[in-house]
């Protein structure tokens, strides 16, 4: 599914945030980045994991494998 505001995939799928949270829009790129490095600092690229999207299930290899990923299927 493509996304027409840039969202973070990491928090899209989290339960632990309200709605409003974990689909909020970054206005540029740039936002949507520096908030990726938070996750980054966090370890959540350690291991790999399911794409958190609801609709998708592709096994995450890796911040590279994350970054091609959400470019070219997700369009974030």
């Amino acid at each position: 599914m493509m996304f027409t505001d840039l969202v973070c995939l990491l928090c899209i799928g989290d339960d632990r945030f309200s709605t409003l949270k974990h689909t909020r829009p970054f206005a540029k790129k740039d936002p949507l980045q520096k908030h990726l490095n938070i996750h980054v600092a966090n370890g959540e690229f350690r291991q790999g994991f399911r794409c958190k999207h609801p609709s998708c299930s592709e096994w995450i290899e890796g911040l590279g494998h994350f970054k091609n990923y959400a470019a070219f299927v997700h369009g974030v």
